[in-house]
């Protein structure tokens, strides 16, 4: 009864937070000129999404960082097989594990924070991208022996995922002079995408989740590296 409430109450704030959120953006101004914004129809202002797609630069720095939610969604999808049933945890103390994990994601940007202005951007994504690489390995390898070092494998791969998000927006928004916020729309639609085919891939009937979940990890990350560097030419290239 007492789970039952708790459950419960959850949609009841959400709702609640959701009408706070709602009343106060309906209280904020339009700061874009008149002149600036889009007057078409609503059916027209579709077409602006297929502008956004074919900025190749913009869709390759965006596959770059979405690659990482696949692995991260597919840590979500299977991560409950991978404690309870091959480690033989319980519920309760897989909560644990999934709430220590989940606290990384939140160090995250606290992390991207104190790296901002000490490193270039670009040398962040490097970084980032070598330690999801590592982490990737790791699972693979120890991750497959104890649910202490599947937690301790995967960690890394949270706190990149989450540091690199908003670093992500900042680098996407600022490669799109105009229509700001298709270009957002299209940002959490292909990350959305990803995270979707992650967990579809990660609940695959691998013959160990934690392997799978390993190499799901690796191959994303391997492709992201492959994106980086045509990601950081263009760069280069709009620096000089």
């Amino acid at each position: 009864m007492f789970s039952y409430l708790c459950f419960s109450c959850s949609f009841f704030l959400l709702a609640a937070l959701g009408t706070v959120n709602l009343s106060v953006a309906l209280l904020l101004t339009e700061t874009l000129p008149a002149a600036r914004r889009f007057q078409g129809r609503v059916a027209a202002s579709w077409l602006l999404l297929g502008g956004v797609f074919r900025q190749w630069r913009f869709m390759q720095a965006l596959l770059m960082f979405s690659l990482l939610t696949a692995g991260f969604m597919a840590y979500l999808s299977v991560s409950s097989f991978v404690y309870i049933e091959k480690f033989a945890l319980s519920a309760q103390q897989y909560s644990y594990f999934f709430a220590c994990n989940a606290f990384m994601s939140v160090a995250g940007p606290a992390l991207y924070l104190r790296l901002k202005g000490r490193m270039p951007d670009m040398g962040i994504v490097a970084g980032g991208l070598a330690v999801g690489l590592l982490s990737a390995v790791l699972v693979l390898t120890a991750g497959t022996q104890s649910a202490l070092f599947f937690l301790l494998s995967f960690m890394p791969f949270t706190v990149v995922t989450s540091a690199l998000r908003p670093l992500s927006m900042e680098m996407l928004l600022n490669r799109v002079r105009e229509n700001a916020g298709t270009a957002s729309s299209v940002i959490n639609f292909v990350h959305t995408l990803f995270g979707s085919l992650g967990m579809m891939l990660g609940t695959m009937p691998w013959a160990d989740f934690a392997s799978g979940l390993g190499i799901i990890m690796l191959v994303c990350t391997l492709l992201s590296w492959g994106l980086f560097f045509f990601v950081r030419r263009s760069a280069a290239r709009e620096s000089d």
